[in-house]
């Protein structure tokens, strides 16, 4: 890495101290990819029970890249 990107420089964390090396990895991005997932969760959980509610016989989820983009403001 260092031969081809003089710029960059790699460190070893070691386990456990993620909290003590990158601070806002633990104190703002977690909580909000934990909101994201919880949002996405509830979305999905809605749009399964709307089929189920309509009786349709095979339960899939969408997953073509246009819907989840579409989807992915709302969980935002």
């Amino acid at each position: 890495m260092s031969q081809n990107h003089n710029d960059i420089i790699v460190d070893f964390v070691p386990g456990g101290c993620t909290g003590l090396a990158q601070p806002c990895n633990v104190g703002m991005q977690c909580p909000f990819k934990h909101s994201i997932k919880q949002s996405y969760h509830k979305s999905i959980v809605q749009y399964m029970l709307v089929q189920i509610k309509n009786n349709e016989p095979d339960l899939a989820v969408d997953k073509q890249i246009k819907t989840i983009c579409n989807q992915s403001v709302t969980w935002l």
